[in-house]
């Protein structure tokens, strides 16, 4: 409410009157939906001409000081700024961040227009300087079009230590707003969710949802060596095809082990890294790897994507790629195009028929059973497992967890399954 009056009755003719500042690229402005508006920082009056030519009502992330001031300056600041809608932003670091950056994409979520400075402050001498990524943040995870918008002249009406915005005679003084044409930045956000969910089948680890977390994690992402670079195909109805696939600066994390194989590029002068992987991270799972929408022919479509994923390689400088734990159809597929394949092996683990962890134990030997039990109670009694104390952390309930962990994992089938773990490699 007291957006709307300020700027049709209050704030916005006085404005107008006295500044007689002029907009362009208003008809850029979507007319509906999700908007994030983006601008330089000049100067304090930046948030009143902007939302003064902007068609829609902004809300803007605003720094978390002008709400908690003191005094009766102080409430009013913050009075003020609550009243317009604006969302306080803590600017000590991206965490402290959060909370307000999850309250702008609500609001992008329900179809408003979120106002956001990318530098975090005002310019002190009116250049444009680096911005901070809570712009591309909020843009990537609203899947909203970005709308630039270009202040000029409110550095000259409002210079910084200016308490209120003066007229300037100088011609460069008039204040301008420009809106530039809205940017689509959704092909940096990977496939959509439900479209990738239709390809992975039953398989959780193949999901939208399991990669979505990796990456929020920060299990996967820049600095971690696990650089999501996803293999798409697309037709005329959408998602036809994909790969899961990482460009990796490491061997980490796969359970399948080149070291030698770096070792070998090192020695003849060559550099074995970043490599493209194929593969769902920290998951030994045999699963598919070649994703194809059901109502395609699944060898020509899976043949079309591997070219396409030797292609995202070659043209980027990759030294090789790497598909580990391959399903059958996936591997037949690369064996086809001429991939060297290479064998590992895995102890897989089967519950044959077992009711109860008791039921397990019976099977054992009297001192290995005993040995079980022991290990068993020394979670409960505060001893160290996995180099932490989990006895005093986890509580009473770690009993009830291990039971579902050694149902889980009961009787070890020993034979060699060589062909659940197959990984196959392209060099290029």
């Amino acid at each position: 409410m007291l957006y709307g009056l300020l700027k049709s009755t209050l704030l916005g003719p006085a404005l107008r009157l006295g500044f007689r500042p002029r907009a362009r690229g208003v008809e850029h402005f979507p007319a509906e939906g999700p908007v994030l508006l983006v601008a330089n920082h000049q100067s304090f009056s930046d948030s009143l001409f902007m939302p003064l030519a902007a068609p829609r009502p902004v809300k803007f992330l605003a720094k978390a000081e002008y709400f908690t001031g003191r005094g009766v300056r102080g409430r009013l600041s913050a009075g003020f700024f609550r009243g317009v809608g604006s969302i306080p932003i803590d600017r000590s670091g991206a965490a402290a961040a959060d909370p307000a950056l999850s309250t702008a994409l609500r609001l992008l979520a329900e179809g408003e227009v979120v106002g956001m400075y990318p530098e975090g402050t005002r310019s002190p001498d009116g250049r444009l300087y680096k911005g901070r990524t809570g712009v591309a943040r909020i843009a990537l995870a609203a899947r909203c079009p970005v709308v630039p918008c270009a202040i000029f002249g409110t550095d000259r009406v409002q210079p910084t230590g200016r308490r209120v915005p003066v007229p300037s005679r100088d011609p460069r003084g008039r204040v301008r707003v420009v809106f530039g044409r809205p940017l689509d930045f959704s092909r940096y956000t990977g496939p959509d969710g439900a479209a990738w969910n239709a390809l992975a089948g039953e398989s959780p680890f193949l999901r939208h949802e399991f990669f979505a977390a990796l990456e929020h994690t920060h299990c996967t992402g820049p600095g971690t060596g696990w650089d999501p670079a996803y293999i798409t195909l697309s037709d005329a109805q959408g998602l036809a095809a994909a790969a899961p696939a990482f460009v990796k600066a490491h061997s980490y994390g796969e359970f399948v082990f080149d070291f030698a194989w770096a070792q070998a590029y090192t020695r003849v002068g060559r550099r074995y890294y970043p490599k493209l992987t194929v593969a769902v991270p920290f998951t030994p799972a045999t699963g598919p790897r070649l994703m194809v929408r059901p109502d395609l022919d699944q060898v020509t479509s899976a043949t079309l994507l591997l070219h396409e994923i030797e292609a995202h390689a070659s043209t980027r400088g990759l030294s090789s790629v790497h598909a580990l734990f391959l399903d059958e159809p996936a591997r037949a597929v690369c064996e086809r195009a001429n991939w060297l394949m290479r064998r590992d092996c895995q102890f897989h683990w089967t519950n044959r028929g077992y009711a109860s962890f008791d039921a397990y134990l019976e099977t054992f030997t009297a001192i290995k059973r005993k040995k079980a039990k022991r290990e068993r109670r020394r979670p409960g009694d505060g001893a160290r497992c996995g180099g932490r104390c989990i006895g005093q952390r986890q509580g009473k309930h770690q009993g009830c967890q291990l039971d579902e962990f050694h149902l889980c994992l009961l009787v070890p089938d020993r034979r060699c399954h060589q062909d659940d773990a197959i990984a196959l490699v392209l060099m290029i």
